[in-house]
């Protein structure tokens, strides 16, 4: 019979995934996912650059207020990590939870960075885990 061992003491397990209510295990590192609104008018940055780590976004949805294409990617004019997606207006995307992440940062140091093809209104929200 498995039994469970309790995040508080696990000291040698190797785990790849593991959730509880308030942590994401990266091996046997507890990482504390985040929070964050999506509120532009333009093109811009998502999530600010965290000194000496990367960005994985565990989940995220937004919507357009108008006919757009939306890219996402580490830096202004970085690495494209999703898109360009043709959005009609009123439209988004949901990327539901994900524990491996959908996607992350290309570098440490690196914002998570949003370029919408035409200036209109996005919003949503991201939950993401600074790795």
């Amino acid at each position: 019979m498995a039994t469970y061992t309790p995040l508080s003491t696990r000291i040698t397990q190797s785990i790849a995934a593991a959730d509880v209510t308030d942590a994401v295990m990266n091996d046997l590192t507890a990482l504390v996912p985040k929070f964050a609104a999506i509120n532009r008018a333009t093109t811009g940055e998502l999530l600010a650059a965290v000194a000496n780590k990367k960005l994985r976004i565990l989940a995220m949805w937004f919507t357009v207020a108008a006919d757009a294409t939306v890219a996402l990617s580490s830096n202004t004019g970085g690495t494209v990590l999703a898109g360009a997606a043709t959005i009609k207006a009123g439209g988004g995307i949901v990327l539901p939870y994900n524990p491996k992440g959908w996607m992350e940062t290309a570098a440490t140091n690196t914002n998570f960075y949003v370029t919408l093809g035409t200036a209109c209104q996005i919003s949503g929200s991201i939950t993401y885990i600074e790795v």
